[in-house]
């Protein structure tokens, strides 16, 4: 009886990891597929990504929401000549019913952090929360060449009062991956 259990959820191990594969994401938004990204009027727009969640800080409960949006006036254009729409992110925090931080992001915010390539043919990714620090809540965003997994890592800390930081983000996380960044 102990084998023919022991090989049942063998058996039903090997048939849930042959299933169908769901598309790679994480709390930046859905990965970039450009593939997959719509065109309008020859311009590739990656879709709308909407994310919220709660976090404890300081024996407070924050709750913090992440927007991308498409923008067809901040339009880039790669190396191969096509239009790519830039993001925009609305990231606002809330600490009980009151907000504590509100701000759209664009890669114009992060310029003087980007190299020529990057300010001219780069596009907003994705934001996430990173981690709570003593400063405030920690937030990673990406600046990324289109098509590719080439990006510039930001962090963005937002303190209690809603006052906020931006800088390069040297530390990537990279804990479980064989091939670091």
């Amino acid at each position: 009886m102990r084998f023919s259990f022991a090989l049942m959820a063998l058996l039903a191990a090997v048939v849930a990891a042959c299933g169908p594969k769901q598309a790679a994401t994480d709390d930046l938004g859905p990965r970039p597929n450009i593939d997959d990204a719509p065109v309008v009027d020859g311009v590739v727009t990656l879709h709308d990504y909407d994310h919220s969640d709660t976090v404890r800080w300081r024996g407070h409960v924050y709750t913090y929401a992440i927007s991308r949006r498409p923008v067809d006036s901040l339009t880039v254009v790669d190396e191969t000549g096509m239009r790519h729409a830039d993001n925009a992110i609305t990231l606002t925090v809330r600490r009980g019913g009151a907000q504590v931080f509100a701000h759209r992001f664009t890669k114009q915010t992060f310029a003087q952090l980007l190299t020529g390539e990057y300010r001219r043919a780069a596009i907003l990714d994705g934001m996430m929360l990173d981690r709570t620090t003593a400063a405030g809540l920690r937030f990673s965003a990406s600046v990324g060449l289109p098509g590719s997994d080439m990006f510039v890592p930001i962090a963005i800390t937002v303190d209690a009062n809603g006052g906020h930081t931006i800088a390069r983000d040297e530390m990537l996380d990279t804990a479980g991956d064989d091939e670091g960044v």
